[in-house]
Protein backbone atom coordinates (compact mmCIF):
# COMPACT_ATOMS: atom_id res chain seq x y z
CA UNK A 1 0.00 0.00 0.00
CA UNK A 2 1.47 3.36 -1.00
CA UNK A 3 2.22 5.84 1.84
CA UNK A 4 -0.42 8.23 0.61
CA UNK A 5 -2.97 5.42 0.60
CA UNK A 6 -2.02 4.31 4.13
CA UNK A 7 -2.26 7.91 5.33
CA UNK A 8 -5.69 8.27 3.77
CA UNK A 9 -6.85 5.04 5.37
CA UNK A 10 -5.64 6.13 8.84
CA UNK A 11 -7.35 9.53 8.35
CA UNK A 12 -10.62 7.85 7.37
CA UNK A 13 -10.45 5.57 10.43
CA UNK A 14 -9.67 8.46 12.77
CA UNK A 15 -12.23 10.93 11.32
CA UNK A 16 -15.27 11.33 13.54
CA UNK A 17 -18.42 9.55 12.42
CA UNK A 18 -21.06 12.28 12.32
CA UNK A 19 -23.73 9.61 12.46
CA UNK A 20 -22.70 8.89 16.06
CA UNK A 21 -21.20 12.20 17.16
CA UNK A 22 -23.52 14.78 15.62
CA UNK A 23 -26.19 16.37 17.85
CA UNK A 24 -29.73 15.11 17.97
CA UNK A 25 -32.62 16.96 16.36
CA UNK A 26 -33.81 18.10 19.78
CA UNK A 27 -30.37 19.45 20.67
CA UNK A 28 -30.34 21.50 17.44
CA UNK A 29 -33.72 23.16 17.92
CA UNK A 30 -32.64 26.18 20.03
CA UNK A 31 -29.81 27.10 17.64
CA UNK A 32 -31.96 26.47 14.59
CA UNK A 33 -34.72 28.65 16.02
CA UNK A 34 -32.22 31.45 16.51
CA UNK A 35 -31.01 31.09 12.90
CA UNK A 36 -34.58 31.28 11.58
CA UNK A 37 -35.29 34.37 13.64
CA UNK A 38 -32.06 35.99 12.43
CA UNK A 39 -33.19 35.27 8.86
CA UNK A 40 -36.36 37.27 9.48
CA UNK A 41 -38.84 34.43 9.93
CA UNK A 42 -41.81 35.40 12.07
CA UNK A 43 -42.04 33.74 15.48
CA UNK A 44 -45.47 32.36 14.59
CA UNK A 45 -44.08 30.74 11.42
CA UNK A 46 -41.16 29.25 13.34
CA UNK A 47 -43.39 27.83 16.08
CA UNK A 48 -46.22 26.60 13.87
CA UNK A 49 -44.38 25.38 10.79
CA UNK A 50 -40.63 24.78 11.01
CA UNK A 51 -40.09 23.40 14.51
CA UNK A 52 -43.23 21.22 14.81
CA UNK A 53 -42.34 19.41 11.59
CA UNK A 54 -38.87 18.60 12.93
CA UNK A 55 -40.38 17.28 16.13
CA UNK A 56 -42.69 15.03 14.10
CA UNK A 57 -39.70 13.69 12.17
CA UNK A 58 -37.91 13.11 15.50
CA UNK A 59 -40.85 11.07 16.83
CA UNK A 60 -40.98 9.06 13.60
CA UNK A 61 -37.27 8.17 13.86
CA UNK A 62 -37.79 7.09 17.46
CA UNK A 63 -40.78 4.98 16.42
CA UNK A 64 -38.82 3.06 13.78
CA UNK A 65 -35.85 2.63 16.10
CA UNK A 66 -33.44 4.79 14.09
CA UNK A 67 -30.84 7.16 15.47
CA UNK A 68 -32.16 10.68 15.96
CA UNK A 69 -28.75 12.26 15.42
CA UNK A 70 -28.86 14.56 12.39
CA UNK A 71 -25.70 13.04 10.89
CA UNK A 72 -27.38 9.62 10.75
CA UNK A 73 -30.41 10.77 8.78
CA UNK A 74 -30.31 9.74 5.14
CA UNK A 75 -32.48 10.44 2.15
CA UNK A 76 -34.23 7.08 2.44
CA UNK A 77 -35.33 7.88 6.00
CA UNK A 78 -36.83 11.19 4.92
CA UNK A 79 -38.58 9.62 1.94
CA UNK A 80 -40.03 6.92 4.18
CA UNK A 81 -41.22 9.60 6.60
CA UNK A 82 -43.00 11.53 3.84
CA UNK A 83 -44.62 8.32 2.59
CA UNK A 84 -45.82 7.59 6.14
CA UNK A 85 -47.62 10.92 6.21
CA UNK A 86 -50.03 9.71 3.52
CA UNK A 87 -51.85 7.65 6.12
CA UNK A 88 -51.37 10.09 8.98
CA UNK A 89 -54.57 11.84 10.14
CA UNK A 90 -54.96 15.50 9.25
CA UNK A 91 -56.32 18.19 11.56
CA UNK A 92 -59.89 16.99 11.10
CA UNK A 93 -59.16 13.27 11.19
CA UNK A 94 -59.06 12.72 7.44
CA UNK A 95 -55.93 11.54 5.60
CA UNK A 96 -53.26 14.18 5.21
CA UNK A 97 -53.60 16.06 1.93
CA UNK A 98 -50.84 16.25 -0.71
CA UNK A 99 -50.56 19.97 0.07
CA UNK A 100 -49.86 19.21 3.74
CA UNK A 101 -47.22 16.63 2.82
CA UNK A 102 -45.58 19.15 0.49
CA UNK A 103 -45.65 21.67 3.32
CA UNK A 104 -43.86 19.16 5.56
CA UNK A 105 -41.19 18.79 2.87
CA UNK A 106 -40.73 22.56 2.63
CA UNK A 107 -40.52 22.84 6.41
CA UNK A 108 -37.79 20.21 6.73
CA UNK A 109 -35.53 21.26 3.88
CA UNK A 110 -34.15 24.49 5.48
CA UNK A 111 -33.08 22.54 8.57
CA UNK A 112 -30.70 20.29 6.68
CA UNK A 113 -29.36 23.25 4.71
CA UNK A 114 -28.63 24.90 8.06
CA UNK A 115 -27.08 21.72 9.52
CA UNK A 116 -24.72 21.43 6.54
CA UNK A 117 -23.72 25.06 6.81
CA UNK A 118 -23.01 24.55 10.52
CA UNK A 119 -20.89 21.42 9.77
CA UNK A 120 -23.24 19.20 11.73
CA UNK A 121 -23.65 16.91 8.69
CA UNK A 122 -21.35 16.04 5.79
CA UNK A 123 -24.02 16.12 3.08
CA UNK A 124 -27.57 17.42 2.75
CA UNK A 125 -29.86 14.35 2.51
CA UNK A 126 -32.59 16.47 0.91
CA UNK A 127 -30.39 18.05 -1.76
CA UNK A 128 -31.66 15.87 -4.60
CA UNK A 129 -35.12 15.16 -3.24
CA UNK A 130 -38.04 16.51 -5.23
CA UNK A 131 -40.99 18.18 -3.57
CA UNK A 132 -44.05 15.91 -3.47
CA UNK A 133 -46.50 16.86 -6.23
CA UNK A 134 -49.60 18.83 -5.27
CA UNK A 135 -52.69 18.71 -7.51
CA UNK A 136 -53.72 22.23 -8.43
CA UNK A 137 -56.71 23.22 -6.35
CA UNK A 138 -58.48 26.55 -6.64
CA UNK A 139 -60.66 28.34 -4.13
CA UNK A 140 -64.03 29.56 -5.34
CA UNK A 141 -64.44 33.32 -4.76
CA UNK A 142 -67.39 34.69 -2.86
CA UNK A 143 -70.31 35.47 -5.15
CA UNK A 144 -71.91 38.90 -5.46
CA UNK A 145 -74.97 37.60 -3.63
CA UNK A 146 -72.85 36.21 -0.77
CA UNK A 147 -70.98 39.49 -0.42
CA UNK A 148 -74.21 41.47 -0.25
CA UNK A 149 -75.65 39.09 2.35
CA UNK A 150 -72.50 39.40 4.44
CA UNK A 151 -72.70 43.20 4.44
CA UNK A 152 -76.40 42.91 5.30
CA UNK A 153 -75.54 40.72 8.29
CA UNK A 154 -73.11 43.37 9.58
CA UNK A 155 -75.16 46.53 9.08
CA UNK A 156 -76.32 48.61 12.03
CA UNK A 157 -75.40 51.55 14.25
CA UNK A 158 -73.62 49.86 17.15
CA UNK A 159 -69.85 49.94 17.55
CA UNK A 160 -69.59 46.23 16.78
CA UNK A 161 -71.76 46.47 13.66
CA UNK A 162 -69.81 49.42 12.27
CA UNK A 163 -66.49 47.72 13.05
CA UNK A 164 -67.50 44.48 11.37
CA UNK A 165 -68.83 46.30 8.28
CA UNK A 166 -65.55 48.21 7.96
CA UNK A 167 -63.57 45.00 8.50
CA UNK A 168 -65.40 43.14 5.74
CA UNK A 169 -65.00 46.15 3.44
CA UNK A 170 -61.22 46.22 4.02
CA UNK A 171 -60.88 42.48 3.42
CA UNK A 172 -62.86 42.68 0.18
CA UNK A 173 -61.20 45.88 -1.03
CA UNK A 174 -57.59 44.87 -0.33
CA UNK A 175 -57.51 41.09 -0.21
CA UNK A 176 -54.94 41.52 2.56
CA UNK A 177 -53.66 38.67 4.70
CA UNK A 178 -55.06 38.21 8.20
CA UNK A 179 -51.82 39.31 9.88
CA UNK A 180 -51.69 42.43 7.73
CA UNK A 181 -55.25 43.41 8.58
CA UNK A 182 -54.87 42.63 12.29
CA UNK A 183 -51.68 44.71 12.39
CA UNK A 184 -53.26 47.89 11.03
CA UNK A 185 -52.95 50.97 13.22
CA UNK A 186 -55.01 54.11 13.12
CA UNK A 187 -51.97 55.92 11.68
CA UNK A 188 -52.04 53.52 8.72
CA UNK A 189 -55.51 54.69 7.64
CA UNK A 190 -56.22 57.66 5.37
CA UNK A 191 -59.91 57.92 4.51
CA UNK A 192 -59.72 61.36 2.94
CA UNK A 193 -58.44 60.79 -0.57
CA UNK A 194 -59.14 62.63 -3.79
CA UNK A 195 -62.38 62.60 -5.77
CA UNK A 196 -61.18 59.54 -7.68
CA UNK A 197 -59.75 57.72 -4.65
CA UNK A 198 -61.47 57.12 -1.37
CA UNK A 199 -58.24 56.87 0.61
CA UNK A 200 -55.24 54.68 1.42
CA UNK A 201 -54.20 51.90 3.76
CA UNK A 202 -50.59 51.07 4.62
CA UNK A 203 -49.72 47.50 5.56
CA UNK A 204 -46.50 47.42 7.55
CA UNK A 205 -43.52 45.22 6.73
CA UNK A 206 -43.47 43.59 10.17
CA UNK A 207 -46.96 42.18 9.57
CA UNK A 208 -46.42 41.26 5.93
CA UNK A 209 -45.27 37.97 4.47
CA UNK A 210 -43.27 39.93 1.88
CA UNK A 211 -41.45 41.86 4.64
CA UNK A 212 -42.06 45.21 2.95
CA UNK A 213 -44.46 48.10 3.45
CA UNK A 214 -47.36 48.27 1.01
CA UNK A 215 -49.71 51.19 0.53
CA UNK A 216 -52.93 50.45 -1.35
CA UNK A 217 -55.71 52.69 -2.57
CA UNK A 218 -59.27 52.06 -1.39
CA UNK A 219 -62.46 53.25 -3.02
CA UNK A 220 -64.96 55.75 -1.67
CA UNK A 221 -67.25 53.01 -0.34
CA UNK A 222 -64.57 51.31 1.77
CA UNK A 223 -63.35 54.73 2.97
CA UNK A 224 -66.92 55.59 4.04
CA UNK A 225 -67.27 52.41 6.11
CA UNK A 226 -63.86 53.00 7.72
CA UNK A 227 -64.63 56.64 8.47
CA UNK A 228 -67.92 55.70 10.11
CA UNK A 229 -66.14 53.05 12.22
CA UNK A 230 -63.45 55.54 13.27
CA UNK A 231 -66.14 57.90 14.56
CA UNK A 232 -67.61 55.10 16.69
CA UNK A 233 -64.13 54.10 17.80
CA UNK A 234 -63.55 57.50 19.48
CA UNK A 235 -66.01 56.56 22.23
CA UNK A 236 -64.43 53.16 22.88
CA UNK A 237 -62.67 52.71 26.28
CA UNK A 238 -59.51 51.57 24.46
CA UNK A 239 -59.59 54.36 21.86
CA UNK A 240 -56.15 55.54 23.03
CA UNK A 241 -54.44 52.38 21.69
CA UNK A 242 -52.75 52.39 18.28
CA UNK A 243 -54.47 49.26 17.00
CA UNK A 244 -57.18 50.00 14.44
CA UNK A 245 -59.51 47.12 15.30
CA UNK A 246 -60.78 47.09 18.87
CA UNK A 247 -62.63 44.32 20.64
CA UNK A 248 -66.03 44.95 22.19
CA UNK A 249 -66.53 45.85 25.85
CA UNK A 250 -63.10 47.46 26.24
CA UNK A 251 -60.99 44.33 25.84
CA UNK A 252 -58.27 46.02 23.79
CA UNK A 253 -57.15 45.17 20.26
CA UNK A 254 -58.84 42.58 18.07
CA UNK A 255 -56.34 39.81 17.29
CA UNK A 256 -56.03 37.78 14.10
CA UNK A 257 -58.04 35.00 15.72
CA UNK A 258 -60.58 37.60 16.78
CA UNK A 259 -60.97 38.69 13.15
CA UNK A 260 -61.56 35.08 12.18
CA UNK A 261 -64.24 34.73 14.85
CA UNK A 262 -65.98 37.90 13.61
CA UNK A 263 -66.07 36.51 10.08
CA UNK A 264 -67.39 33.15 11.19
CA UNK A 265 -70.16 34.72 13.23
CA UNK A 266 -71.24 37.12 10.48
CA UNK A 267 -70.99 34.46 7.77
CA UNK A 268 -73.16 32.10 9.80
CA UNK A 269 -75.77 34.84 10.16
CA UNK A 270 -75.64 35.40 6.39
CA UNK A 271 -75.88 31.67 5.60
CA UNK A 272 -72.42 31.52 4.00
CA UNK A 273 -69.97 28.65 4.39
CA UNK A 274 -66.21 29.10 4.22
CA UNK A 275 -65.94 32.88 4.62
CA UNK A 276 -62.36 32.77 5.97
CA UNK A 277 -59.89 35.63 5.45
CA UNK A 278 -57.92 34.06 2.61
CA UNK A 279 -61.08 33.53 0.59
CA UNK A 280 -61.40 37.30 0.38
CA UNK A 281 -57.91 37.32 -1.13
CA UNK A 282 -59.11 34.99 -3.88
CA UNK A 283 -62.26 37.07 -4.32
CA UNK A 284 -60.31 40.30 -4.67
CA UNK A 285 -57.95 38.81 -7.27
CA UNK A 286 -60.79 37.46 -9.41
CA UNK A 287 -62.94 40.58 -9.14
CA UNK A 288 -60.09 42.97 -10.00
CA UNK A 289 -59.04 40.94 -13.05
CA UNK A 290 -62.66 40.55 -14.17
CA UNK A 291 -63.11 44.32 -13.95
CA UNK A 292 -60.21 44.85 -16.36
CA UNK A 293 -57.45 45.74 -13.91
CA UNK A 294 -54.03 44.71 -15.25
CA UNK A 295 -52.20 41.73 -13.74
CA UNK A 296 -49.28 43.96 -12.76
CA UNK A 297 -51.56 46.36 -10.89
CA UNK A 298 -53.38 43.51 -9.12
CA UNK A 299 -50.03 42.04 -8.07
CA UNK A 300 -48.97 45.36 -6.57
CA UNK A 301 -52.33 45.76 -4.85
CA UNK A 302 -52.26 42.28 -3.34
CA UNK A 303 -48.57 42.21 -2.49
CA UNK A 304 -47.57 39.39 -4.85
CA UNK A 305 -44.15 39.29 -6.51
CA UNK A 306 -44.66 36.13 -8.53
CA UNK A 307 -47.29 36.06 -11.32
CA UNK A 308 -47.82 32.37 -10.56
CA UNK A 309 -49.25 33.32 -7.16
CA UNK A 310 -51.74 35.67 -8.77
CA UNK A 311 -52.81 32.91 -11.16
CA UNK A 312 -53.24 30.58 -8.19
CA UNK A 313 -55.44 33.04 -6.32
CA UNK A 314 -57.54 33.94 -9.35
CA UNK A 315 -57.55 30.55 -11.08
CA UNK A 316 -60.98 29.20 -10.08
CA UNK A 317 -62.83 31.46 -12.54
CA UNK A 318 -60.02 31.97 -15.06
CA UNK A 319 -61.99 30.15 -17.77
CA UNK A 320 -65.04 32.32 -17.11
CA UNK A 321 -62.97 35.48 -17.45
CA UNK A 322 -61.36 34.14 -20.63
CA UNK A 323 -64.77 33.40 -22.14
CA UNK A 324 -66.04 36.88 -21.35
CA UNK A 325 -62.91 38.44 -22.82
CA UNK A 326 -63.04 36.24 -25.93
CA UNK A 327 -66.67 37.14 -26.57
CA UNK A 328 -65.68 40.82 -26.68
CA UNK A 329 -62.94 40.11 -29.21
CA UNK A 330 -64.63 37.64 -31.53
CA UNK A 331 -62.57 37.23 -34.73
CA UNK A 332 -65.60 36.58 -36.94
CA UNK A 333 -67.52 39.54 -35.54
CA UNK A 334 -64.53 41.84 -35.82
CA UNK A 335 -63.59 40.86 -39.35
CA UNK A 336 -66.97 40.16 -40.94
CA UNK A 337 -69.30 41.94 -38.58
CA UNK A 338 -71.99 40.39 -36.41
CA UNK A 339 -75.11 39.07 -38.12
Amino acid sequence: MAPTTRTAARTARSAPDLGSTSPTIQACLPSYRLALQAAGKADATVDRMYLPELEKLDRYLELIGHSRRVGAIRREHLEAYLVSLRDAPGRRGQKMSPASIAKAFRSLRPFFTWALREDEIEADPMERMQRPPVPEKFVKPLTVDEIRRLFKACEGRTFEQRRDTALVAVLLETGARRGEVAGLRTADVNVHGSRDRGGFLTFRAENSKSKRDRTVAIGAGAAHYLDRYLRSRREHPAAFTEALWLATRGRGALSGNGILQVLRRRAKAAGIEGAYVHRFRHTMAHDRLASGMSEGAVMQHGGWRNPAMLRHYSGELAMERAQDEAAKHSSVDRILGSR
